[in-house]
């Protein structure tokens, strides 16, 4: 039989081993669907049978795709079968010539390049003994290994080693064992290879970190985080050690018995909960200050409100731009990490003259409850993160009290600083005028 796949290439059925196997496959394959369509049952074999006619599915189809591996590294030269149409790839004309799903192809294609550079591997998968999630499990361990400090003898018998585990283990469990290979093919250096492999992955985690959020609303914000595996433990004892009810309360002054909230929650509720609490009572006094002042979060209410048992309406605000309701700032305000604000409350002195140029301590937190926001008209960056500015430079006889000075964001606090504009002050709001 030759196919249409030959006849469109031009080849005659016995002009090449590879296409007179695939017109053999597809004739068999042809013969297997005829069967299965007039009635013939797999069903019908008996336990044995059907367990050998599954066994060698899959072997022929990790077979098959050792062969389409190779073929797709082998024909990527410049006159291979994608300079035809243009394509980037093999991978890239095979997904579009038959409409398949361009990634998962051209990820195969990669591995096929990485396959074969592994003798040992390659012949495993054409004899249907590795199977293609077992050589990216294999090829990954063996390309995590440090070329620099693993020899040619050594990096040989870890792949032989690791192919001899596809047989008898899940690629799962080959990554797994393959974590810990050197201990086996060279023990006389897997702990000098093995330190250096754990630093250079605290090197990396540190430096893929992250942490990102996003409103998702009805007050919440979704943090999304990438942490080396140290902290994420240091965390989660954190958490469960807070979260836990059935934890007993150890801390000083507390009475010895076990915490019951009535709560049902879930896990990751509990934990979420435990993560704020956490916050909360996050002790800041030895981190590093922010625009002078030691980090806190101020809650702006009115003392007529704050005072009231019930209140029907209304909120307070943080500043660094959170509305929460009376029922939560009086709860913060028990806390002594959160700093109060009640706005009819004991003044405090407020002016440094000429004695200080640094817009710090109680002036700044004053400066933050009397502005909510960057002073720049339309600007709504958070007080909390914006920079003191004197209205009147400092070094031109400014003083530092809380009528001289204001909050501007980074963006315009450059601006207001920038010759080719003009500031012009109103109301506690400045604007600018690019100048002519």
């Amino acid at each position: 039989m030759v196919t249409e796949a030959v006849r469109e290439a031009g080849w005659e059925q016995g002009s090449h081993p590879l296409l007179d196997a695939v017109a053999t496959m597809e004739a068999a394959l042809d013969a297997a669907s005829a069967a299965l369509a007039s009635g013939t049952d797999p069903g019908w074999l008996d336990a044995t049978d059907q367990g050998l006619l599954l066994v060698g599915l899959a072997q022929c189809e990790s077979r098959l795709a050792a062969l389409k591996l190779t073929t797709l590294t082998s024909t990527a030269g410049a006159d291979g079968v994608a300079s035809t149409t243009g394509a980037r790839t093999p991978a890239d004309w095979l997904a579009h010539r038959l409409h398949l799903n361009g990634r998962r192809v051209g990820s195969e294609a990669r591995l096929g390049v990485r396959v074969a550079q592994r003798r040992v591997l390659a012949t495993a998968m054409l004899d249907g003994r590795a199977s293609l999630d077992h050589a990216r499990a294999v090829v990954d361990c063996l390309d995590a290994l440090p070329p620099d400090l693993v020899d040619e003898t050594t990096m040989a018998a870890a792949e032989e080693m690791l192919v001899g585990y596809c047989t008898e283990f899940t690629p799962a469990e080959v990554t797994h064992l393959g974590r810990r290979i050197l201990e086996t093919v060279a023990p006389e250096v897997a702990d000098r290879i093995e330190a250096e492999r754990l630093a250079r992955a605290e090197r990396e985690a540190w430096r893929r970190t992250k942490l990102s959020a996003k409103p998702i609303g009805e007050g919440l914000i979704r943090f999304t985080a990438d942490i080396s595996a140290l902290h994420a433990s240091i965390l989660d004892m954190l958490l469960d050690a807070i979260g836990n009810p059935a934890h007993p309360d150890n801390r000083e002054g507390s009475e010895q018995r076990k915490a019951d909230d009535g709560q049902h929650l879930t896990g990751p509720e509990r934990r979420g909960q435990a993560f704020c609490t956490l916050l909360e009572t996050l002790d800041t006094t030895d981190l590093p200050h922010r625009h002078g002042t030691a980090v806190s979060v101020a809650v702006l209410i009115d003392e007529e409100a704050l005072r009231q048992d019930l209140v029907e309406a209304g909120f307070a605000t943080t500043t660094t731009g959170v509305e929460i309701t009376y029922e939560q700032a009086r709860r913060l305000l028990c806390n002594a990490r959160v700093y109060p604000y009640v706005l009819s409350g004991k003044s405090v002195i407020l002016d440094a003259g000429r004695t200080r140029r640094l817009i710090e301590g109680a002036l700044r937190r004053a400066a933050e409850i009397a502005h909510h926001h960057c002073q720049a008209r339309g600007c709504t960056v958070p007080a909390a993160w914006c920079d003191g500015h004197h209205l009147e430079q400092w070094a031109k006889g400014g003083k530092t009290r809380l009528a001289d000075v204001a909050l501007l964001c980074p963006h315009h606090h450059r601006r207001v600083h920038d010759p080719r504009y003009e500031t012009r002050w109103a109301d506690g709001e400045a604007t600018f005028h690019l100048r002519t």
